[in-house]
C-alpha cells in the first residue's frame, strides 16, 4: 500500500473541505516558576475541539518532598490527568494533562497537593489541530502514552518506546523530557528552557515515530519523560 499517496490525497480533501486533515500544531503558555504553588500561566486561548496537552515538571531542592497530586484549571475546559511519575532520585516529577472543548481564553492555574517545600514548576501547552475529537477531554485524540525509560547505569539518553502507531503516516507523536543538562531531540524541537536544576525539552513529529529519543548534553543528567501518539480527524 502506497502510504505517502494516501498521505497526499488525505491533505488535499482537508483543503477542499472534506472531513479528516492533517494534524497541525501551535505552542501555546510557556514557562516557568521558582515559588510554591499554586502556579499561573500567561493568558492563552485555545482553539475549539483542538486537542490541549500540558506538561508539567516539579522539582525540589535542598530538601521537601514533590507533590502526590495535581490538579489544572482554567480557559473553560476540563484538564484530565494523563500520566505522571517520579524520578528514582525523587527530586522532580513530570506531569501531563490533555483537554478538549470549547475554550475561553484566560489563565491556567497548576494546582498541586501533598507537597512540603515545593520550589520549582516548569509548563508547556501545545495545541493540536485536525485531531479525532471522540471520547471525553481529547481522549479519542491520544491513542497511546509511553514514559522515557534509560536503563543504563549512565543514563544520557531516554528512549520513549511506544506500540506500533495506529496510522504511520497520519498519526503524530508528542514527548517532552525533563534533564540536568541541554537535551538533544530526535525529532522536531518545541521548547528547550532552564530553570533552577532542570531543562524542559518538548519535541514532536509527523508522521509519528514509535521510538523517540532525547539526549543529554551530559551523562547522568538526563531524567526522564512521557510520549503520546495522536490520532487524526477521520
Amino acid at each position: 500500500m502506497n502510504f505517502a499517496f494516501l498521505g497526499q490525497v488525505r491533505s488535499l480533501l482537508a483543503k477542499a473541505g472534506f472531513a479528516g486533515g492533517t494534524i497541525t500544531r501551535a505552542s501555546l503558555a510557556s514557562s516557568s516558576a521558582s515559588t510554591s504553588g499554586p502556579y499561573t500561566t500567561a493568558s492563552q486561548s485555545p482553539g475549539t475541539n483542538k486537542l490541549e496537552l500540558a506538561a508539567l515538571i516539579f522539582q525540589v531542592f535542598g530538601g521537601g518532598t514533590l507533590p502526590t497530586g495535581c490538579a489544572l484549571s482554567g480557559n473553560g475546559l476540563t484538564w484530565a490527568e494523563a500520566d505522571h511519575y517520579t524520578f528514582s532520585a525523587g527530586d522532580a516529577s513530570v506531569w501531563l494533562f490533555r483537554a478538549m472543548g470549547t475554550g475561553s481564553a484566560g489563565a491556567l492555574t497548576i494546582t498541586p497537593s501533598g507537597d512540603a517545600s515545593l520550589k520549582l514548576c516548569q509548563w508547556h501547552v501545545e495545541e493540536f489541530s485536525a485531531v479525532d475529537t471522540s471520547g471525553t477531554n481529547g481522549s479519542g485524540a491520544v491513542v497511546q502514552s509511553a514514559r522515557g525509560t534509560d536503563g543504563s547505569a549512565n543514563p544520557q539518553v531516554i528512549t520513549y518506546t511506544l506500540a506500533a502507531l495506529g496510522d504511520a503516516v497520519n498519526n503524530a507523536t508528542f514527548a517532552f523530557a525533563a534533564s540536568g543538562s541541554l537535551v538533544t531531540p530526535s525529532n522536531t524541537e518545541l521548547v528547550d528552557r532552564s530553570a533552577a536544576d532542570y531543562f524542559m525539552e518538548a519535541q514532536w513529529t509527523l508522521p509519528g515515530n514509535a521510538a523517540m529519543t532525547a539526549t543529554a548534553a551530559t551523562a547522568f543528567q538526563i531524567q526522564g519523560g512521557i510520549a503520546v501518539e495522536i490520532k487524526p480527524s477521520p
